[in-house]
């Protein structure tokens, strides 16, 4: 009788065994419907934020659009995520700066881009064009600086090189490092 009971509860191991061994992985996980969404880790956030400033006479200054933005309370910075800014100048140029996300600085008010930045910046006719992967941006200077590879066009040629530092409100552009220079004549 022993002999029976102890083969008996070796097969029926060695059967249970197969089964598990034999079983898919997924079919161990638990099922994931159901489950709350996941809490921000930001301290407050927003969606489809648009903003506009305003200048002294009535004139929009300036526009920024972005999918959310996340507010960090012990920290200076927020993040901005597809952002969207647009400048009106006095001079009557444009200037458009959109990319993947930001870090906006508070405390040495700089935007920090990355992520398929582009900048464009001129008048209808004379339009400017500027794409890298990151980028710095001063606000209150309108200055732009880069230390990695881009593509600057505009109706006259085209510039591949590394590292840039720009205003694009003025049209002043100067390229730093591995500069290549493609001159369209039309």
């Amino acid at each position: 009788m022993k002999n029976y009971a102890l083969i008996s509860a070796t097969a029926l191991l060695t059967i249970a065994f197969l089964l598990i061994w034999d079983s898919p992985p997924e079919s161990f996980l638990k099922n994931s419907e159901g489950r709350p969404e996941r809490v921000p880790l930001a301290d407050s956030y927003m969606r489809q934020v648009k903003a506009r400033v305003y200048s002294k006479n009535g004139q929009e200054q300036f526009s920024m659009q972005a999918t959310q933005v996340k507010f960090y309370r012990n920290v200076s910075e927020i993040l901005i995520l597809n952002p969207k800014a647009i400048s009106h100048e006095k001079s009557g140029r444009k200037v458009e700066i959109s990319a993947e996300s930001g870090v906006l600085d508070q405390i040495n008010y700089q935007i920090e881009l990355s992520g398929n930045v582009l900048i464009k910046a001129g008048l209808d006719s004379d339009l400017a064009e500027l794409e890298t992967e990151t980028i710095t941006y001063f606000p209150n200077e309108g200055l732009v600086v880069n230390d990695r590879e881009f593509a600057f066009k505009n109706n006259r040629g085209k510039v591949y090189g590394i590292g840039v530092e720009a205003y694009p409100n003025r049209g002043a552009y100067r390229f730093l490092d591995q500069v290549q220079v493609v001159y369209e004549y039309f």
